[in-house]
């Protein structure tokens, strides 16, 4: 995170400050989830802003909605830390080369490491990657799988998928994204990508979701991947102070505490072990909550771990009452 600071700093972005997780600026979402989403109010006056950054707590509710209509655990989980710029003066190749130095020069991506992936149809996205010198996929398939849709009418990305190679293979961890108007005008070029897939990537972890915080629950030798992302993901939510309730973002707190419960019962855990697991995750969950982007305005002071495990201790008890064993 921190080299992500440096590097974009260094190359004139200026950084902003961030939204609170519970989305109240994007209409279109419940959570942030994406550092593009809080962009999204300005981007219609994107000239006047200028080159941008920012580190951005999000949250998936798809991993939530994946365990409770199929039973599958998302390998990306719900919780991350989201890294993302804006320009609005530099050319797409400009964007490639700034992706390229950040992932080259500041993490120290080898060059056969770092692929760009590209439809055939975005001949100016080829361009762009030979031109800022990153080695090149040319993709065959459909142009929708390189296709972003933004919630604002009239607006489209384009993008290039940025993979990096482990042991196993390619796996793609970021894009680089021309937002555009019907038309083609375009209104910002953005670089975005995931802490946890670069750094699953980067060092040969099985899942992103073993590189969030829910991995301290994971590596204090709970096995039950879902528990860990659901208690990673709460405690990310009472963190900015949202309570469970019936309904809304509230309601989805809720069923994240009833999963938590259920993976507790079917893991034969007691309630002493499991605040434990919480006090770990919060933990780790603050110590990276630190190096993300300034809050902004509208951003609640942030609980402490003490706190966040105090609360979390009710809320879970409210939600046995819920469960049945």
């Amino acid at each position: 995170m921190e080299a992500f600071r440096s590097f974009f700093t260094a190359q004139g972005y200026r950084e902003e400050h961030r939204s609170a997780l519970v989305s109240a600026h994007d209409p279109s979402i419940r959570f942030t989830n994406s550092a593009i989403s809080t962009f999204k109010p300005t981007l219609f006056d994107g000239v006047s802003q200028g080159d941008r950054f920012l580190l951005q707590p999000a949250l998936r509710l798809q991993t939530l909605k994946l365990w409770i209509e199929h039973r599958a655990v998302s390998r990306y989980g719900g919780y991350f830390i989201a890294l993302g710029t804006l320009s609005t003066r530099r050319s797409l190749g400009d964007a490639h080369r700034d992706a390229v130095g950040f992932f080259r020069g500041a993490l120290g991506v080898a060059g056969e490491r770092l692929l760009f992936r590209v439809s055939a149809t975005d001949e100016d996205f080829i361009s762009a990657v030979r031109s800022a010198g990153g080695a090149l996929r040319i993709d065959g398939t459909p142009p929708d799988a390189f296709r972003h849709h933004y919630g604002l009418p009239g607006v489209l990305g384009r993008n290039s998928n940025i993979g990096i190679r482990d042991g196993t293979g390619f796996a793609d961890v970021g894009n680089v994204i021309s937002i555009e108007r019907a038309d083609g005008t375009r209104l910002g070029i953005e670089i975005c990508c995931s802490v946890n897939s670069v750094l699953a990537q980067l060092h040969g972890i099985s899942r992103p979701l073993l590189a969030s915080p829910a991995s301290a629950a994971y590596v204090a030798g709970q096995s039950s991947l879902m528990l860990a992302d659901s208690l990673g993901s709460s405690v990310a939510l009472v963190r900015e102070g949202l309570r469970p309730r019936a309904r809304g973002r509230a309601g989805n707190l809720k069923s994240m505490l009833r999963v938590v419960i259920e993976r507790q019962q079917a893991c034969a855990l007691d309630d002493k072990s499991l605040l434990a697991l919480v006090s770990r995750v919060a933990a780790e969950d603050g110590a990276i909550y630190e190096h993300a982007s300034p809050p902004g305005a509208a951003c609640a002071l942030p609980l402490e771990p003490a706190a966040i495990t105090a609360r979390m201790a009710g809320y879970l008890d409210q939600a046995r009452v819920a469960v049945p064993p």
